[in-house]
């Protein structure tokens, strides 16, 4: 009977935590993904977890196997409420915490039954150790749950199938188990019932207030820290959906070891007294809150720039298998974790009266920690981490296990607790003083730090480099989201401006939605388009919202009054949370290119397309960003997805590195004439500098349609809301990989090219037929696929593959194409130490791409480093012509001419970059800055001439030199 038991917590615990995970993401569908939906979810689970203790110990007379079979049977019945939510809504819905309360309803009275089967296995138990062994089993049944269902029965299942089979597998154990007791009852009759069995009412001897207010307080100190871990492991394993259940996997598998740990303590320690157990239970609570400040000091080195290394190098990190990341991760919180498992059955010892049986205690105290833990997880979530960040509510929530420690032995103080107190606050002091920016790998003396915020639902931070501030990027828990400068912009410019240019005289556009706020310089830049009215931006995180503002100086001038940013999830706003706006010309989805991320392969979804769909006018067009780094299986997945989703699909090629797709629920398609009118507006000169200049420029991007479904994406899984396919995905993110990927995604456009499904053009008066275009995309993919390979040789290999293909291709790709070319040549050249070959790869790079700023400094530099000053100088002076005020370009350029003895010339660039306050701490300037001090002090009014004819002395060389 004991194994049958063991089973039936297990059970419990994994049933539990499939509804908890499902119902989060059946929540999301209605509520949208944010904070408020996490903290409705999780506390609606406590409270039935809390209900069901307090029932199941006292009051209850149902069997656990009745429980059981009552949770299997709430599981089943929620599947039917979830679905009549949407009749549900207009009866019901007032304000948003009343109808969450509503959508999560279900999940308390779920977790009600499954709190109840714990105390009831405790009927006629005495012996508290089996508090901690039943313990055990249920968190090792929730870990099971967790990676099951977040790491494979979703993905593969989809969410009713994985829920209904929770269901089902709960409903089947309690009533064979249910059976299987009657039959026991039966064959023994007259003898004691087993375990489970039908009871009366428990009884069990008052506990002290101060210990039921311990209980509490340790409870709001246990989840507080296990929100803050979870937000701070993400920066070491990654933000993806495994990653996820990896955490929460880690906190419950120490939550485990500790219960069976404290189980094997009372069995061998029965004759303990309470208050000496309740001493040891304030010890563990008090070594709980410092090894937690231990934690938080290790995984603030593992996220830092060290520790990154350390871990990509040695250990793991965005490549890593998943044993790899939950090995990682259990071993950071094994020692906090595990001192929070053994305080429950080590508590209940204490307080149990050894007459009479565990369940009313076991009830009590099991009740208790889950009020402690709702109110952890909503003071935490809604207050600390938001007003405070993660390290401060880390150390606050660790005064809080101490205070709880003191509660537990309030009458006489122990020596032991006392010397640990005061290391306790000892590392609250030292963390207070010395808070750390966790999770950013930055070098102090290259980056400034714009804005920094551990909100509450991500890390957010504002970088810029000190040799050019305008040079930014925003990064949201580690990953980079959003940049400004060249080249960094591109994606963002093309993005606004496809739906004016695809509409252009035809509809124009006026009312614009984007998904996703970044930077802002996306919504910006539409704000600038002719004929735009209005541009509302949905963004869910408000820190993101606050970071934004540190780029409003880069967008276009006097267009901010046109934007407005909404607070949303945007998918959940496209499907009703944004009734309010008028209907749309356009919607530009902006999100992580990485489906994988966590949340973000909603965002690939069929319903998040259909939602965009019927969100827009007839003509209007949605345009969504895809990077081909992704795997094959990934890409193949998003186009069939799309092209099921919209009528009519445009597949744009942005070789090597990215597509974007355009759909529409009328064709795509547009006049020569006007291609060629708007590429001319004064609005659209911001895509001249990546050479969108004509009708060829566009061409060259093939638009490949997706209708009919062309056979290399014809047949696999879409990717729903309800089976989010994407999530599942490939786990290595190495470089090397990512490259292959590349190649592997532009042969599946070749692909889609050969199919005999793209002779339609997008432009419906062109001249060029089908037929060339296609082969000109087609030679142009190749030339890319050569490119990226890297392989010995493949120059020779790029060239003949190159020769027939760039005399026809446009500019928007022949610059970018060779330069990269002769540039990958340069870095193999370095390699081999073939310096003379490096200088004449790099001498092929530049000119190629003289519009290109972070091309010509790269080159540039290159050229100085390796002593051909002359070779490099043209290139600092092109970059100077793409931004004159460049500290970096005017000090190279300064540089190259003092290499070149032409001082007179080299001192106003050497001004120019003085004027810029950054460019001062970079090591090469001040080498520079000390050839132009004068030996002795000047104060004539002609100070500039006497500072060269000083430095004309020091080199002594005539400055005419040439």
């Amino acid at each position: 009977m004991q194994g049958q038991r063991y089973l039936m917590i297990a059970v419990t615990g994994l049933v539990a935590m499939i509804a908890q995970m499902v119902w989060y993401r059946y929540a999301s569908q209605v509520l949208g993904q944010s904070s408020l939906t996490v903290a409705a979810v999780v506390a609606s689970a406590l409270l039935g977890l809390s209900a069901g203790n307090g029932w199941g110990g006292k009051y209850a007379r149902l069997s656990a196997s009745s429980c059981l079979a009552g949770l299997g049977i709430s599981v089943l019945l929620s599947q039917v409420f979830f679905y009549s939510l949407a009749t549900i809504e207009p009866l019901v819905k007032t304000t948003n915490v009343a109808w969450a309360i509503v959508v999560v309803a279900p999940l308390s009275v779920i977790n009600f039954f499954a709190g109840a089967v714990f105390p009831r296995l405790l009927s006629r138990e005495k012996n508290s150790s089996i508090v901690g062994r039943l313990s055990a089993a249920e968190t090792i049944g929730g870990c099971v749950g967790a990676i099951f269902t977040g790491c494979f029965a979703m993905q593969n299942f989809g969410l009713m199938p994985t829920l209904v089979g929770g269901g089902l597998l709960a409903l089947a154990i309690g009533v064979l188990a249910k059976k299987e007791m009657q039959e026991s009852t039966d064959r023994s009759a007259g003898s004691v019932a087993p375990a489970g069995s039908v009871d009366p009412p428990a009884e069990n001897g008052p506990v002290e207030l101060a210990i039921l207010a311990a209980v509490c307080v340790s409870g709001i100190a246990s989840l507080g820290m296990e929100v803050v871990w979870q937000r701070l492991l993400i920066l070491i394993v990654g933000t993806d959906t495994f990653s996820y259940a990896v955490v929460v996997t880690s906190y419950l598998m120490g939550i485990a070891a500790g219960a069976a740990i404290s189980s094997v303590w009372l069995r061998l320690r029965p004759s303990v007294p309470p208050m000496r157990r309740l001493k040891t239970v304030a010890i563990l609570q008090v070594s709980a809150a410092i090894t937690s400040l231990i934690v938080l000091m290790a995984v603030i080195f593992l996220a830092s720039g060290a520790g990154q290394e350390w871990i990509n190098d040695k250990m793991i990190g965005y490549d890593a298998p998943l044993l790899k990341r939950l090995l990682l991760c259990a071993g950071v919180l094994l020692v906090p974790t595990a001192l929070q498992g053994a305080l429950f059955p080590l508590v209940v010892d204490a307080v149990a009266n050894k007459q009479l049986t565990l369940n009313a205690p076991a009830g009590k105290i099991y009740g208790l920690l889950a009020v402690g833990n709702v109110f952890g997880i909503l003071v935490c979530g809604f207050f600390l981490i938001p007003l405070l960040g993660l390290q401060v509510s880390l150390t606050i929530l660790a005064v809080v296990s101490t205070i709880a420690a003191w509660l537990f032995t309030p009458k006489k103080i122990s020596n032991t607790l006392f010397g640990l107190t005061m290391v306790m606050f000892a590392l609250c002091g030292h963390r207070l003083l010395f808070k750390d920016t966790i999770g950013l790998a930055i070098n102090p003396e290259q980056t400034s730090k714009f804005y920094y915020r551990e909100g509450p639902a991500h890390t957010v931070a504002v970088l810029a480099d000190k040799t050019n501030l305008h040079h930014r990027r925003m990064t949201v828990d580690g990953i980079v989201i959003g940049q400004s400068g060249h080249n960094a912009e591109e994606k963002q410019l093309i993005l606004a401006h496809l739906p004016a240019l695809l509409n252009y005289k035809t509809h124009p556009i006026e009312n614009v939605a984007v998904i996703g706020l970044g930077s802002g310089l996306l919504s910006g830049e539409i704000a600038a388009v002719a004929g735009v009215k209005s541009v509302n931006t949905i963004e869910l995180s408000p820190s993101v919202i606050e970071a934004s503002a540190y780029f409003t100086d880069l967008w276009p001038v006097n267009r901010v009054a046109k934007t407005t940013v909404t607070q949303a999830d945007g998918i959940h706003w496209l499907g009703g949370g944004g009734d309010d706006s008028p209907p749309l010309d356009a919607i530009i989805s902006d999100g992580k290119s990485r489906p994988g991320h966590i949340g973000n392969a909603a965002f690939f979804s069929s319903d998040y397309y259909l939602r965009a769909a019927n969100r827009l006018r007839p003509h209007g067009k949605f345009v969504q960003w895809y990077s081909l780094d992704a795997a094959v299986p990934e890409t193949r997945t998003v186009l069939r997805t799309f092209a099921k989703s919209f009528p009519y699909t445009r597949v744009a090629i942005a070789a090597p590195d990215s597509i974007y797709l355009v759909g529409s629920r009328v064709p795509i398609e547009m006049e020569t004439k006007n291609a060629a009118a708007y590429l001319k507006l004064d609005t659209s000169k911001s895509l001249h500098r990546y050479h969108w200049r004509t009708v060829d420029d566009l061409r060259s991007m093939a638009w490949l349609p997706l209708a009919p479904l062309p056979a290399p994406i014809e047949s696999g899984d879409i990717n729903t809301l309800n089976r989010p396919v994407l999530e599942q995905f490939s786990f290595d993110f190495r470089p090397a990989t990512l490259r292959q990927n590349k190649i592997e995604n532009l042969k599946l456009l070749k692909e889609l090219i050969n199919s005999g499904h793209t002779s339609a053009s997008l432009f419906t008066d062109d001249e060029v037929s089908g037929r060339a275009t296609e082969t000109a995309a087609t030679d142009l993919i190749e030339a890319f696929i050569v490119v990226l390979r890297r392989e010995s040789l493949w120059l020779d290999e790029a060239a003949a593959k190159l020769k027939p293909v760039i005399a026809t291709l446009p500019k928007l790709h022949r610059g970018s194409l060779l330069s990269s070319s002769y540039l990958i040549a340069a870095e193999l050249a370095a390699t081999e130490g073939d310096a003379k070959k490096e200088i004449s790869m790099l001498k092929r790079a530049g000119p190629l791409a003289p519009a290109d700023y972070a091309m010509q400094i790269r080159v540039g530099q290159r050229l100085l480093r390796l002593g051909a000053a002359e070779d490099a100088l043209p290139h600092f002076l092109n970059a100077i012509a793409a931004e004159p005020d460049s500290g970096t370009a005017n000090k190279g350029a300064a540089m190259a001419l003092i290499e070149l003895q032409k001082l007179e010339t080299a001192f106003p660039y050497f001004q120019k970059a003085a004027a810029n306050p950054e460019i001062k701490l970079d090591a090469d300037f001040l080498e520079l800055e000390k050839l132009f001090q004068p030996s002795t002090p000047i104060a004539q009014p002609d100070q500039g001439q006497d500072l060269l004819d000083s430095m004309k002395k020091l080199l002594d060389e005539p400055s005419s030199a040439e």
